[in-house]
């Protein structure tokens, strides 16, 4: 079993020999180990049936008809539980591969640090080596590096596909597995690490994978702040001083000024949209919950930071600015200086850190800054007594933490929808109220209130209406592709409103504007969004120009390419020019929560990359070039004939939202307890009421992911029709925009597979299958399409990488769908009232997702 892991695997392999052989005896060894846990869990019957299975699978790939056959019998009329515990086993090997993986990636970093060979390629170091080569002086890069900011913002979409306890158990194999990196382990310390894990994968096994009851808002916060606690308040000093360390090697000197380049947000407990779930005691609960655990975990380290800091007077003295500091806190805390030890009176340091630690536990501080101020205090005092390897490190760091964090962890922004706005129903009228109150409070704990479904500039002067005097900053969203085609409007029109300007200057003249990839592809496909989206962005960035504002664009991505998901990097480029304006803000949701942030080591590399996009961005101005209006022109042809064909299929066949409720597993999806949001907005047959998320997820489990591409190929072949094969080519070689559609749909279309996809439409009535037949000539239009435009013979021939972990995946995902469709239909014709076969049904969900490493 571990040989097709380790296939699976080699789509990580780097030319570097000596790291693709360790990958492989990571693999070998973890896929041994999984073998082992099965024959242990299920017996050695049930361990050959798997082996069966894989080794049918490889042959139906090759083109074995009969080993088609035999699979095909071999998943169907399973009992409930038989088909759930072979979903389970191989989605179980995929855990242990994606981990792997994931680990390889920390694995590179480290070589490339401890090698010293160069910078890692994505990451800031060699951003700011592109800029030293380009010219960038040292004071211009340390300027350009003030200007930059991250902010993640983290939702509570139901794409997370997996438990919180067994996310839990995979932080633990993988910290295992990291500790297994170090390279003076005995062979005994190895072996009980590699027993640590099988402990975990065990346990795994035998935890129920579909959780009891649905997720509460406070499921989800919880579930937020297990990344913001566990890994990103760990990692945000490192990847700081790792900022500072590039700087350095880069032009040989030290940075002039500390950066704070990061934020965090989050819409748990705050997000209204469509979720009764979410009301204003959510909202007060989120940010209390907020603050109880900011507080915590500084009070922890101000302890810790007392038993280091343990300098006496009578050794070296102290400032005079501790010692004013001293005396105030003593004044306010009299009963506790009166229970100082005689043995600490001269102790200046672990004195005034008990006192901090009294200030934040009794609420005495007004706020993070003031606290920060005191450890500047600490910090500086022993710059200035030769204190800079005496504990400074550690308190530079809580700094850094705290400049990060505040006393807020996270902002949490309010999100609604435009008319429930408008109508002001209580609810509305009670988050005002809190978010006002919240905002006199700590105005840091807030972030923004995003207006969904914004039309015009009423949107925007109701939020204030609703705000009162309260300093809220305001973000309309645009979200369809008729939406993204009003935006600039809609701002030029809100931005001639005095009493808005008014507002504006007030919040010193940035506005925020965000934008939507998940709907905008849901009404238009892939092209039209991804135009609309370009354009609007390029419009609104001359709205801002003329209005002497400064725009800050919030992207509301989702994991996967029809939502937006991709490399920070590419989109970056793929923007127009002057988007960027320094700090990037854009969403982080569901399984991508886990996968960009589960690890130390990859949350660390996620920054990095995120944060030299940025830089990067900011740095060039006038790049990606502006596009000439040929292509201009030509995208207008694509984008349109791409819209009237996904539209004409989606909107106006009446077969096809029939055929999406049967040739689809969202029925399952919709029941599954993975949110507390309802995945609908009104009436079953109705494609505008479903979610974008459920949607994508929906096509993306039945193997065709219809959004990621859907029209393209129209698109294609009208434009070569009107504008000729030498624009498009151009376009491809020359525009990062056009060559990221292009190999994002690739990308997509290489991951689909329509042998399957029929398996599922073949669930659907036979009046209904001529929906599969138009999805399927329009792939292979659009697939020819992009291959004649590449002048390639096969999807992702200039991804040798992507292309073979995608050939290699796809084959051990094709059990798991064969399965899933036998249940389905087994499911049902009872009524959907098998709970068994709706466990299975859910095992198989899961599975699939961690196959494709993609959910919605």
């Amino acid at each position: 079993m571990a040989a097709w892991i380790l296939a699976a695997t080699q789509a990580s392999q780097t030319k570097e020999t000596d790291t693709v052989d360790a990958l492989r005896r990571d693999v070998s060894e973890l896929g041994a180990l999984v073998g082992d846990v099965l024959r242990e869990q299920g017996g050695d019957a049930f361990f050959e049936r798997v082996e069966r299975v894989r080794t049918l699978a490889i042959a139906r790939r090759d083109g074995d008809a009969d080993a088609a056959q035999a699979l095909r019998e071999i998943t169907t009329d399973l009992s409930a539980g038989d088909a759930a515990d072979l979903v389970r086993a191989f989605s179980t090997y995929f855990e242990v591969v994606n981990l792997a993986e994931r680990i390889h990636r920390i694995r590179r970093r480290r070589e490339y640090q401890r090698e010293q060979s160069g910078a890692q390629p994505g990451g800031v170091e060699a951003a700011l080596a592109r800029l030293k080569d380009a010219g960038v002086t040292a004071d211009e890069a340390a300027a350009l590096l003030q200007r930059c900011r991250f902010e993640p913002v983290f939702t509570a979409h139901p794409t997370e596909a997996t438990r919180r306890t067994l996310l839990e158990k995979q932080q633990r194999i993988a910290r295992a597995l990291i500790r297994r990196l170090d390279p003076t382990l005995t062979p005994g310390e190895a072996r009980a690490l590699l027993g640590q894990v099988r402990n975990e994968v065990t346990a795994g096994w035998q935890t129920d994978e579909h959780p009891s009851a649905r997720l509460s808002v406070a499921d989800e916060r919880e579930h937020v702040l297990f990344y913001v606690t566990d890994v990103l308040y760990q990692v945000v000093p490192a990847f700081v001083e790792g900022v500072a360390e590039a700087f350095e090697a880069v032009y040989g000197r030290e940075l002039p000024a500390p950066l704070a380049p990061l934020r965090f947000a989050s819409w748990v407990g705050g997000d209204m949209d469509g979720n009764p779930s979410v009301t204003a005691d959510t909202f007060n609960e989120a940010l209390a919950e907020h603050r109880r655990f900011a507080i915590a975990l500084y009070r922890a380290e101000v302890r810790s930071l007392g038993r280091r800091l343990s300098q006496s007077l009578r050794r070296l003295p102290c400032s005079d600015a501790v010692l004013a500091r001293l005396a105030a806190f003593a004044e306010s805390f009299p009963t506790l200086d009166a229970e100082t030890p005689p043995r600490q009176r001269d102790m200046p340091y672990r004195r005034l850190l008990r006192f901090m630690e009294a200030a934040l536990a009794s609420d005495a501080y007004p706020d993070a800054r003031e606290f920060s101020a005191d450890l500047a205090l600490i910090a500086q005092s022993l710059r200035e007594n030769r204190g800079a390897h005496a504990g400074l490190f550690a308190v530079d760091r809580l700094r850094m933490r705290v400049d990060a964090f505040g006393f807020h962890l996270v902002a949490l922004d309010v999100r609604q929808d435009a008319r429930a706005l408008h109508e002001g129903g209580e609810e509305v009228r009670r988050m005002m109220a809190a978010l006002r109150e919240a905002l006199a409070r700590d105005s840091a704990a807030c972030g923004t209130v995003i207006i969904s479904m914004a039309h015009d500039a009423r949107d925007l002067q109701r939020v204030l209406e609703l705000a009162g005097a309260a300093p809220v900053d305001v973000a309309p969203l645009f979200e369809t592709v008729e939406d993204l085609e009003r935006a600039p409007a809609v701002m030029r029109d809100a931005l001639a409103d005095p009493a808005y300007r008014a507002h504006l200057a007030a919040r010193g003249d940035r506005q925020m504007v965000m934008l939507g990839y998940s709907d905008s592809n849901k009404d238009g496909g892939l092209a039209a969004a991804r135009w609309a989206l370009y354009a609007a962005q390029r419009q609104l960035v001359e709205v801002a120009g003329e209005a002497g504002i400064e725009l800050l664009l919030f992207h509301g991505r989702g994991g996967t390419t029809s939502r937006g998901g991709g490399k920070f990097s590419r989109a970056v480029q793929a923007g127009p020019p002057g988007s960027l304006a320094g700090h990037l803000r854009v969403t982080e949701q569901g399984e991508m929560i886990n996968t960009k942030y589960g690890i130390r080591g990859i949350a660390i590399r996620t920054l990095d990359q995120a944060f030299a996009a940025v830089l990067t961005g900011i740095a060039s101005p006038t790049m990606p070039r502006a596009p000439v209006p040929a292509w201009c022109d030509a995208m207008d042809v694509i984008a349109g004939a791409s819209r009237d064909a996904y539209r004409k299929l989606v909107f106006d066949d009446p077969r096809f939202m029939p055929f999406f409720l049967e040739a689809t597993p969202i029925d399952v999806i919709e029941r599954m307890l993975i949110g507390s949001r309802p995945s609908r907005r009104g009436r079953v047959e109705d494609p505008h009421s479903l979610r974008a998320i459920p949607w994508v997820f929906a096509w993306t489990q039945c193997r065709l992911v219809l959004p990621g591409w859907f029209g393209l190929g129209a698109g294609l072949e009208a434009a070569r029709d009107a504008c000729g094969d030498a624009v498009l080519e151009e376009m491809l070689g020359e525009w990062p925009f056009f060559r990221a559609l292009i190999d994002d749909a690739a990308m997509v279309l290489a991951k689909a597979d329509l042998a399957i996809a029929s398996r599922y439409a073949a669930l659907a009535p036979a009046s209904m299958r001529g929906v599969y037949d138009d999805a399927a000539l329009e792939f292979e239009r659009t697939r020819s399409a992009i291959l004649d435009l590449k002048g390639h013979a096969g999807l992702l021939d200039d991804d040798a990488v992507l292309q073979r972990s995608i050939g290699l995946r796809n084959p051990y995902v094709d059990p798991i769908s064969l399965i899933q469709v036998d249940l389905l239909h087994r499911w049902r014709e009872t009524g959907r009232d098998d709970d068994a076969l709706f466990a299975a049904l859910v095992a198989s969900v899961n599975g699939i997702a961690r196959g494709l490493q993609n959910t919605g």
